[in-house]
């Protein structure tokens, strides 16, 4: 079973907003400081993916995000403890990333943490105005759910992101 943490009102914040210390000091974190150094879309921590489905999604992601000027990564993790809340968890990992540029925060980061059944979507603020918690719940529930509860994480991640893609053009 699968806890789905959309609700929540945190957002990915230009560095100039960002204004709380993350739980994490993702910069002594080498896993993450690795992936702030490179372009990656998709950042599979828990190694959900294939190389073959990595690569696929990375294309969507990156074919998008250069069409557009908008940002949408996919990360899937172990664990996100010492938070309780995989939406700030998701919102800080993604601020520390840079994700959304410096000055605006045009991003979408989707979190999946298989051992926990837990997922969140978090928009950057200039997101927010299109990713309601309506139409996230309605991507979550029709596009997501189906698949990560027969256990095909990609398939599921990948509805989300296309649907997403769907929503914001």
């Amino acid at each position: 079973m699968f806890l789905f943490f959309i609700n929540c009102p945190l957002l990915l914040l230009s560095q100039e907003e960002q204004s709380s210390a993350p739980l994490i000091d993702f910069e002594t974190v080498s896993t993450y400081a690795d992936a702030r150094n490179g372009d990656n879309v998709v950042h599979d921590f828990d190694n959900i993916f294939s190389s073959a489905q990595k690569a696929e999604l990375t294309q969507v992601l990156k074919d998008f995000s250069t069409a557009s000027t908008k940002e949408i990564s996919v990360l899937t993790v172990k664990n996100y403890a010492p938070y309780q809340d995989i939406q700030q968890y998701a919102a800080d990992l993604g601020n520390f990333l840079g994700m959304g540029g410096k000055n605006d925060a045009n991003a979408v980061i989707v979190v999946l943490c298989r051992s926990r059944g837990a997922l969140g979507i978090v928009p950057g603020t200039t997101a927010e105005t299109v990713f309601t918690p309506a139409i996230l719940n309605t991507i979550v529930e029709q596009k997501m759910v189906p698949e990560l509860s027969r256990g095909d994480f990609y398939k599921g991640m990948k509805n989300g992101v296309e649907a997403i893609i769907a929503q914001w053009q």
